[in-house]
């Protein structure tokens, strides 16, 4: 018995449980891969990012330890913008966080605000 909730995007069915020897253990619903990979090529990042994961990424707030679960160009421009604040590059920096301010405002204000 799995314990499976709707795509938030587009209300299909995404991955929301895994079951373990009858034992369900729920997990956060995500989009499911055609709502991805739609929304990743409508989204332009910063010049120079290059996305690597193939699969949403769970990033926490190492302030808070609010925990959110990314897609690869949001894992992308967030260690844009960690990796810029590191190397003082502040214009880089600004552009990853404007594009999480509009792309992806929840995750803006539980890891970067």
């Amino acid at each position: 018995m799995s314990d499976r909730k709707k795509c938030p995007t587009c209300g299909g069915k995404g991955v929301s449980s895994v079951c373990t020897e009858g034992v369900t253990i729920p997990i956060i619903a995500f989009p499911c891969k055609t709502c991805t990979e739609k929304s990743m090529s409508d989204r332009k990042l910063p010049e120079g990012l290059v996305v690597y994961d193939k699969e949403p990424v769970e990033v926490v707030n190492p302030f808070s330890g609010e925990k959110v679960l990314l897609q690869p160009d949001a894992v992308a421009v967030y260690d844009g913008v960690k990796g810029a604040e590191a190397l003082k590059d502040y214009k880089l920096m600004n552009e990853c966080l404007t594009w999480f301010r509009v792309n992806e405002p929840s995750a803006y204000m539980k890891l970067l605000d």
